[in-house]
């Protein structure tokens, strides 16, 4: 189990403790005053990442394997009484899942003849990300576990793909517009995230927007942040919208539609949600390409690790064959927009 996710205390020694407080053993003498423990941010562990994509696919085949056009993330992880923390931000133009990217098309795209490298076999490197890793991981010639930088023009004048850490690795932030100039933006996403050292919570707001999908709307965007305290429930804030020029053509009764919830505990996430798109549900049908629909979020465990996850609301389609109906890879579809958060924060 990580440390992440381990007490303080052993588990004997609390119950001990606890008798022979009950017991009044050790009861506190009159008049005196108790001294609340100084918040040390060495006795916290985190594992947080938030990740954002204007248009992500995704394919159960079984393992959910998620790839995204206009990507952002940032991961941040601290063991207990690590010293540094860890951050790894990304922002890139497209990003087809670390599974494939690496594994997949760099890994085993060719087989790796006498005397060659990894590299040399399979020379595949995603000329669109920019990752920043600190402290720097960089080992051997593994580029999967160093900054990168784009290969292409990516300042903004067009393209934007940036990623960076603070000084201190308590923070990260990551972008990936794929069009971005004069403060206009066609898609893209974007993720800032930050731990208060005098506190341990955890701050991370993700963005995602995209524009022009014919036959649905003209904008849509999608907000989420999650705070998240340790040993406590993350709270989110959200904000969803579409919009749609063409009123009389639109798939809403007017010209938009609007989801929102502010510091909205976890568990109560899906049925917020739910309580207030009851209106829009009238209106009903699916829209636009591949039947579109508006989904409510997600709460559910990681599949490799457990931890809690949540996936923003989106707009989804699912464009599965029907060739593989009740098969594998039957479940593939996309989403807009989409945002999706994973982590613990323990101490």
């Amino acid at each position: 189990m990580p440390r992440t996710l381990r007490s303080s205390l052993v588990p004997g020694v609390a119950v001990a403790a606890s008798l022979v407080l009950a017991a009044g053993a050790l009861a506190t003498p009159a008049g005196a005053t108790t001294t609340k423990k100084k918040f040390d941010i060495n006795e916290v562990g985190y594992n947080e990442a938030m990740r954002a994509g204007a248009v992500e696919t995704y394919a159960d085949i079984p393992r959910s394997i998620p790839e995204n056009v206009a990507y952002s993330r940032v991961s941040l992880i601290k063991d207990i009484e690590e010293t540094p923390p860890r951050c790894w931000a990304d922002g890139a133009g497209y990003w087809l899942s670390e599974e494939v990217e690496e594994a997949v098309i760099k890994g085993g795209a060719a087989p790796i003849s006498e005397g060659q490298s990894q590299t040399d076999a399979s020379p595949y490197d995603n000329p669109t990300i920019s990752r920043t890793l600190r402290p720097d991981a960089s080992t051997g010639d593994g580029k999967a576990f160093s900054d990168r930088t784009p290969k292409l023009p990516s300042n903004g004048n067009g393209p934007l793909w940036t990623s960076s850490c603070t000084s201190d690795f308590f923070g990260g932030a990551g972008e990936g517009d794929l069009f971005s100039a004069s403060g206009a933006k066609i898609a893209g996403s974007s993720v800032i995230s930050q731990v208060d050292k005098t506190t341990g919570v955890y701050t991370s707001t993700g963005r995602a927007y995209i524009t022009g999908i014919s036959g649905a709307f003209d904008t849509m965007t999608s907000l989420m942040q999650v705070v998240h305290a340790p040993n406590q429930e993350p709270k989110i804030t959200y904000r969803m919208a579409f919009f749609d020029s063409n009123a009389g053509k639109s798939a809403f009764a007017s010209d938009g539609v609007e989801f929102f919830g502010s510091a909205v505990p976890a568990s109560q996430l899906v049925e917020q949600f739910n309580s207030q798109s009851k209106a829009f549900a009238e209106q009903g049908a699916a829209f636009g390409p591949a039947g579109l629909q508006i989904f409510s979020p997600s709460v559910y465990p990681d599949q490799d690790n457990g931890r809690m996850t949540i996936t923003a609301p989106a707009a989804a389609g699912n464009l599965g064959l029907a060739s593989r109906a009740g098969t594998i890879g039957q479940n593939f579809g996309a989403r807009f927009a989409t945002i999706t958060w994973t982590g613990d924060n323990a101490s």
